[in-house]
């Protein structure tokens, strides 16, 4: 047990269509005692055009990118994993990892054919070191300096809050030295903000969250929208039956006895209006909780509004028709899911066979000859593409002529791309990104690059003129 405190360095910012360069993570006990560190980088895979952005940010060259004395995306994936898993059952730690980094390892995992939800599962859970920033200083301001942002609010942003507390990070930007960082921060807020501290420790707990909102009566929320703290006083409606992990809630601000007065189609206009009545949350993302008896100095609640939350709670308690109904018109006002275009998009898409999850464990066991195979084996189509990429990748003679064709043309066309709405980055966008910075520094980082991107031009064409020939 302990924290496992991570990080990541990757080729863009699309969780489904990036991947990862650098995983760094160092794994503590409950009182920050580094245990065991790791740090590992991988080479690009082929094909792939890194963004830009990401590199600038980074500094990684081109050099690095494709120095062969590193592991393959697969092999880096894999040696993770056997890592995380070690180390677990812990709480997992990163920073706004949550939005990002949460999600790229999840995509990482399922495009190489294991299991995706590693720092939720089995005992395990995790925290999005930012969110505990954030509810610090709006609960004790004098705990954390926060830097101003372009807009005046507070920024978050871990180069710029570490070091103005003291934190020397002249290697921001490198997983490690990030992490480092985050274990920094974490500590300054256990001990100087411990009721921030402790409320994330208790909430990062699935159970513990769905015991909180099944049992009080009227709770309050934090939650931070464009870096401005809100505080918001709900009662809970019930879990979402698909989803079992989200959970609904009503805004006691407003007075539910008079939306039984509404018609259906006014119920949902009002449901999506402005300020919503109605909020939606991961019991398994660390919600930031308050009971109304157990509230922060800095949020203010008279008596009567207490009295009145705990009056329009129990109001909604005695009408469980109505709570259906909310939830009802709640989701009818949800966009429409549609299925992803991609494979790479298609994790939350359902999960797999427990058939299907056998033959994955196998996949990484049987020798490479045999993998193949199983991979045409697969009930899952998704788990057949994937299969069949990570052969294409690894080990490419062993796939069928068709199928390493067909997946030369479709990372040729892919690259070769234009139209600004494609999640992954493709050479000519690329191509102008680059060609816009025209930082003094940057000039040797993007020369390399672009020679690169020649490279890649080069091949794609070869690949589409053999095609078009065949």
């Amino acid at each position: 047990m302990g924290y496992v405190f991570y990080d990541t360095e990757t080729s863009g910012l699309d969780a489904a269509f990036s991947q990862i360069l650098q995983f760094a993570a160092i794994h503590t006990d409950y009182d920050f005692n580094e245990l065991e560190r790791y740090d590992i980088k991988c080479r690009i895979l082929p094909a792939s055009v890194p963004a830009p952005g990401a590199m600038m940010v980074t500094g990684v060259t081109v050099e690095r990118l494709t120095d062969k004395a590193l592991p393959s995306s697969y092999s880096m994936i894999s040696e993770i994993r056997k890592k995380l898993l070690s180390w677990s059952p812990a709480i997992f730690i990163g920073y706004n990892s949550l939005k990002f980094d949460e999600h790229i390892l999840r995509h990482e995992f399922y495009k190489n054919l294991f299991p995706a939800y590693l720092t939720n599962s089995n005992k395990n859970s995790r925290i999005d070191a930012m969110r505990l920033m954030q509810i610090a200083a709006a609960l004790e301001p004098s705990c954390l300096k926060t830097p101003p942002g372009k807009d005046g609010k507070p920024s978050f942003k871990l180069d710029q809050i570490a070091p103005l507390n003291g934190f020397d990070h002249k290697h921001a930007h490198d997983a490690l030295s990030d992490v480092e960082a985050t274990i920094y921060l974490c500590k300054l807020v256990r001990d100087s903000s411990p009721e921030s501290w402790s409320n994330v420790m208790r909430f990062s707990q699935k159970a513990a969250v769905r015991d909180f909102t099944d049992n009080e009566e009227a709770f309050c929320l934090h939650e931070v929208y464009f870096g401005k703290p809100f505080f918001f006083f709900m009662s809970s409606l019930g879990k979402n039956p698909e989803k079992p992990g989200e959970i609904y809630a009503f805004d006691l601000k407003g007075d539910p006895a008079t939306f039984g007065n509404l018609d259906d189609e006014s119920l949902r206009r009002l449901i999506s209006g402005s300020p919503k009545p109605i909020r939606r949350f991961k019991a398994n993302s660390c919600p930031m909780l308050f009971s109304l008896d157990g509230l922060p100095d800095r949020v203010t609640l008279s008596e009567h509004d207490h009295d009145t939350f705990v009056a329009r709670s129990r109001y909604l308690t005695a009408n469980p028709e109505m709570q259906k109904r909310l939830i009802r018109c709640y989701e009818e006002e949800q966009p429409e899911g549609s299925d992803a275009p991609h494979v790479e998009s298609k994790l939350y898409e359902g999960f797999f066979s427990d058939e299907d999850t056998k033959k994955m464990e196998q996949f990484h066991i049987l020798p490479w000859e045999e993998r193949y195979s199983l991979v045409q084996s697969f009930g899952d189509e998704r788990l057949k593409e994937l299969g069949t990429r990570v052969i294409y990748f690894e080990k490419r003679h062993l796939l069928s002529h068709d199928d390493s064709l067909r997946l030369d043309v479709l990372f040729a066309e892919r690259i070769m791309a234009s139209g600004d709405s494609l999640p992954w980055t493709t050479l000519p966008a690329a191509t102008r990104e680059w060609a816009e910075s025209a930082r003094d520094d940057l000039s040797e980082l993007a020369n390399g690059h672009r020679q690169y991107m020649e490279y890649l031009r080069e091949w794609a064409a070869s690949v589409l003129n053999i095609a078009a020939a065949a």
